[in-house]
């Protein structure tokens, strides 16, 4: 496999994307563990009764400790910071201090342009004369936006045939085993929800077979408690 030059090209590419500084943020942090962001997210929204998380909150999430419970990439933490600031100072200009107030839709939008201005300081002294039209529109590099691996924006419908296109042979398949394991994960707790459903009716049915017994044998040894039940149902 190594002795392909592409694929060794391509590796070491790879390894030093990941090692990358970004300019000072240092290297990429996330914490998902061996977990894409799509179960990840499937996660969120199963625990937040079936509505997905917003961009914020998805976030800090995938990038947080599961001991300390900090942000430890550098650049996610000051993105995050920046846009619980800016959703503080649109709750105070309009006079309320209640975060529910901001729709999901619109700190998904904080979210992005936080995200201009952190890739503004990063190369301004290349894109200074283009950041307006960085502003209107985030670059997506290879079918990935920071932080937020192959996932789409909210509202948007992932579009498979032209991510897919655009990715190995070898990613596309981790890709497929991903979604099937995700796939498999939900049939096996439907399974089990089934199975614990049968057990408790094969319960029922035994305890009620018993007390039809049970009533047979008190009949049987006591037939005269029918018959004054039959007379009496006659009267």
């Amino acid at each position: 496999m190594w002795k392909d030059e592409k694929v060794q090209a391509k590796s070491s590419t790879n390894s030093t994307n990941r090692k990358s500084e970004r300019g000072g943020f240092g290297i990429a942090i996330h914490n998902t563990g061996a977990k894409s962001y799509e179960r990840r997210k499937d996660e969120m929204t199963i625990d937040n009764g079936g509505e997905e998380p917003d961009m914020l909150a998805f976030l800090a999430d995938a990038h947080r400790s599961r001991k300390t419970g900090d942000i430890l990439d550098k650049k996610v933490k000051r993105i995050v910071e920046t846009v619980k600031e800016k959703i503080n100072d649109q709750l105070t200009q309009g006079g309320s201090t209640e975060t529910n107030l901001l729709t999901q839709a619109h700190i998904n939008n904080l979210v992005l342009k936080v995200k201009l201005v952190s890739l503004f300081f990063f190369c301004k002294s290349l894109c200074f004369p283009y950041i307006f039209l960085i502003l209107q529109e985030i670059p997506v590099i290879k079918g990935h936006r920071f932080g937020f691996g192959t996932l789409p924006d909210p509202g948007q419908v992932p579009s498979s045939a032209s991510f897919m296109s655009n990715l190995d042979q070898e990613e596309q398949l981790r890709i497929a085993n991903e979604k099937i394991a995700i796939a498999d994960e939900k049939i096996a707790m439907a399974t089990e929800k089934i199975v614990t459903l049968e057990n408790d009716k094969a319960a029922k049915d035994k305890v009620i077979q018993y007390l039809q017994n049970l009533a047979s044998k008190v009949v049987s040894k006591f037939p005269d408690l029918l018959q004054e039940d039959e007379d009496a149902t006659q009267e």
